[in-house]
C-alpha cells in the first residue's frame, strides 16, 4: 500500500440491498488516526439508505473537531431527530463494528424475521417501530 493510497470506509461490510452514499467531502482513511486528518472528520461522512425505510448514517460530531467522535445512528422513516439507535463511538472500529450490527439487523428486517420489530436484537433494546409496509 501507498502512502497516496486512501481507504475507503466500511470496505468490509455487505450493505446488501441497501444502497450507500460516501459523501464526496468526506476523504476519511481508516488506516491513519484522526489526529491526522482532522479537515476530513464531518457531520456527514457515510450512509446507506434501504428501500424499507431505514438509513444507516455515520458522522464526526463535533464537526472537525478532534475531541468528538463517530456518531453511528439508525433513522427511520426520516425520524432524523429521534433515530431508533444511536452510538457515540471513540475509534473508527468501534463504529465499524456498530455498523455491521445494524446492516444485520436490518437486514433480518428486510427479510422478514422480525415480523416488523426488532424487539431483541444483539444492538440493544429499542424497538424500531414497524414499517407502515409491514403487516
Amino acid at each position: 500500500m501507498t502512502a497516496n493510497h486512501h481507504e475507503r470506509m466500511f470496505t468490509d461490510i455487505d450493505f446488501g440491498p441497501g444502497e450507500v452514499a460516501a459523501f464526496i467531502e468526506s476523504h476519511f482513511d481508516p488506516i491513519l488516526p484522526p489526529d491526522q486528518q482532522v479537515g476530513v472528520l464531518r457531520e456527514d461522512m457515510f450512509s446507506v439508505s434501504y428501500d424499507t425505510g431505514e438509513v444507516i448514517d455515520v458522522g464526526w460530531y463535533p464537526n472537525m473537531d478532534i475531541h468528538g467522535c463517530f456518531i453511528v445512528q439508525l433513522v427511520v422513516d426520516g425520524n432524523w431527530d429521534r433515530p431508533a439507535r444511536r452510538y457515540d463511538c471513540a475509534s473508527y472500529k468501534e463504529a465499524e463494528t456498530k455498523v455491521g450490527d445494524l446492516v444485520r439487523m436490518v437486514r433480518e428486517q428486510v427479510r422478514g424475521t422480525n415480523s416488523g420489530s426488532v424487539a431483541a436484537s444483539p444492538v440493544g433494546q429499542a424497538i424500531l417501530p414497524p414499517h407502515p409496509s409491514v403487516p
